[in-house]
């Protein structure tokens, strides 16, 4: 039997619900009688021991058992009377419901006080209430384990069919699947003849590893699509989806877009008016202009910091900061903790040694991708260089010509790796400072701890070499000697916000930094039910930013005729090419080509594109 709770959740009653009573048989009635044990609230009870009180219980239960016997089949023909009626019980039907219940009363009632007195139920000593209380919890463990037994057995009989289990998988966020584990996903699922579901959305950002099997297997399986917008709940929100939806990525930035362009303006006085520029002049002009929209940006993450401390804290908790780069994830981390220390938020705080993993695809994994001081972790054994799985060791030395890494493990020895050699996580370190009242973000999944990436948390307590974080209402204490994956929490980049959902989003966009595209935009804003503010150096940048294509291109082998048609075309280019410069410089009437002359009249009071 099964219980549903309201939660959805499902128990096996027996699984939880405690042994009440045991038997023990009679050694001085050769075993013929048994005594009977019950664990109650004021102590452990016994009956039986001899022949008259077993007999007067054994009558009892059995009159017992018949009483109750009698009254499920009387109201089930109550119920069949009740159903016949239209729903509704007659006179009869409610007289027989009465009678019933007075007569499983009164027999009740008869016999008890007819054995009681025979029964002999008496309280048993302290010693002997112990050790049944012993053998009680040994049996109820031994009989929970036997169910836990059957329970499996009966599951894997209902997966079966034919002598074949079903299995569903279900793959989430497949849109960032490489195509060598999209593969590997589909090879299980032929080889257990199971059935997987793969759920995700292909305008959101794409696999770091090769390819976009998500988007090419949707040409090749049936496929549900999900049109309507349903996560956004203002028509504000909506709209801007909408924008994105349609292709309108510009105006989706525009929209609710915060400028902050202090630094930009002043340069953009210094120039204007001086008519015409030399060369010289215009790179000048752009390189100052790109700095000075460096600067405005580090003005763009004060803001921000400014904002989301003057938030009330519990709509802190349903606000999300998204940027693209780590490198401005920890500088609007920065900002944000200076903003809440002003305010008195933040409690004493200790500086710790934390990692941060370094993303690499197989085509990054080469000894130029790793830096002196990474720590190396080795994730499976590898006995060619006599170094077990859980090893750990740090980077001291690298040559990128042979692919070799040399890595110090922990006791001292050097080993030399091949840059490319799997089963190697690679992390880089660098100092936090975690105070109480602290947000911070889990990078990294681990079984051995519970903790999983992208988990968050709010610091309670700084200890030694620990920290005590609340998750979800619970205290947990984070081992910094054994999980060392941590950061603030504040912001986070667009590619680790794919897949949440939160009331408010801030979008920070660095126009001079990240691969900004239509993908970044569509995650962006998407992941907010309420609203979205985004702030920026340069409006009008970012709306040609935002709409970019950001398409992964797929490798595939070329046939020879493609080849050799682009071979021809390119020598059939070639000689004609002196043939169009010519014609260029005629056109525009001086010795200059005409994408020359634009550029020589182009002046833009603009960073470079």
């Amino acid at each position: 039997m099964y219980l549903r709770a309201k939660d959805g959740r499902v128990y096996q009653p027996a699984l939880h619900s405690g042994k009440r009573s045991i038997e023990s048989r009679n050694l001085n009635h050769a075993g013929l009688t048994k005594t009977r044990y019950v664990i109650g609230e004021k102590g452990v009870f016994k009956q039986g021991g001899t022949l008259k009180s077993e007999l007067a219980g054994k009558i009892s239960d059995r009159i017992q058992a018949g009483i109750r016997r009698d009254y499920h089949k009387g109201m089930d023909r109550v119920r069949r009377d009740v159903a016949k009626s239209g729903g509704r019980a007659g006179v009869g039907a409610q007289l027989r419901a009465i009678g019933h219940g007075f007569q499983r009363a009164l027999r009740s009632d008869l016999v008890r006080s007819a054995f009681r007195k025979h029964e002999n139920w008496r309280k048993a000593g302290v010693i002997e209430s112990a050790a049944v209380r012993a053998t009680a919890w040994v049996q109820q463990t031994r009989e929970r384990a036997d169910l836990v037994k059957e329970l499996k057995d009966q599951a894997g009989s209902l997966n079966k069919a034919n002598g074949e289990r079903k299995v569903l998988h279900i793959h989430d966020e497949a849109s960032q699947s490489g195509l060598k584990e999209f593969t590997d996903v589909m090879s299980k699922t032929e080889r257990e003849g199971a059935r997987t579901v793969f759920l995700g959305d292909r305008l959101q950002h794409q696999s770091v590893e090769a390819g976009k099997a998500f988007e090419q297997a949707q040409k090749h399986l049936p496929m549900n699509e999900l049109t309507d917008i349903r996560r956004q709940k203002t028509e504000e929100a909506k709209g801007i989806v909408k924008d994105v939806l349609e292709g309108r990525h510009g105006e989706a930035m525009a929209r609710p877009a915060i400028e902050v362009r202090v630094e930009q303006d002043k340069v953009r006085g210094k120039w204007e008016g001086r008519g015409e520029l030399s060369e010289k002049d215009r790179q000048t002009m752009r390189a100052e202009m790109r700095g000075a929209a460096r600067a405005d940006n580090q003005h763009v993450v004060e803001r921000i910091a400014k904002d989301y401390a003057a938030l009330p804290q519990g709509e802190r908790g349903k606000t999300a900061i998204l940027t693209s780069t780590n490198a401005d994830r920890r500088a609007v981390n920065d900002a944000v903790r200076e903003q809440l220390k002003a305010k008195g938020e933040l409690g004493r705080g200790k500086e710790f040694a934390v990692l941060e993993k370094k993303d690499m695809s197989e085509a990054e994994r080469r000894a130029a991708a790793y830096d002196r001081g990474d720590v190396v972790k080795f994730t499976s054994a590898h006995r060619a260089l006599n170094v077990e799985k859980g090893a750990e060791g740090r980077v001291v030395g690298k040559d990128d010509r042979t692919n070799r890494v040399s890595v110090e493990l922990d006791g001292g020895r050097v080993v030399q790796m091949r840059g490319d050699l799997k089963g190697v996580e690679a992390s880089r370190e660098f100092k936090r400072e975690f105070a109480e009242g602290d947000k911070i973000a889990f990078g990294k999944n681990d079984r051995e701890s519970g903790f999983k990436n992208g988990d968050q948390g709010k610091v309670l307590e700084i200890r030694d070499k620990s920290l005590v974080v609340e998750m979800n209402g619970e205290r947990r204490t984070v081992d910094l000697e054994k999980y060392r994956n941590i950061d603030h929490g504040y912001a986070m980049t667009s590619v680790k916000a794919q897949g949440q959902t939160v009331d408010r989003v801030m979008i920070h966009h660095n126009t001079e930094s990240g691969r900004h595209g239509d993908r970044e935009t569509y995650v962006n804003v998407t992941r907010a039910r309420m609203g979205v503010k985004v702030y920026t150096q340069d409006v009008e940048k970012a709306k040609r930013q935002a709409g970019v294509k950001m398409d992964k291109e797929t490798a595939r082998p070329e046939r020879e005729e493609s080849r050799q048609e682009r071979k021809g075309e390119r020598r059939s280019a070639e000689r004609e090419a002196p043939e169009r410069k010519q014609a260029g410089k005629e056109s525009t009437g001086s010795g200059k080509s005409k994408a020359g002359k634009e550029k020589e009249d182009e002046l833009e009071f603009g960073a470079g594109r």
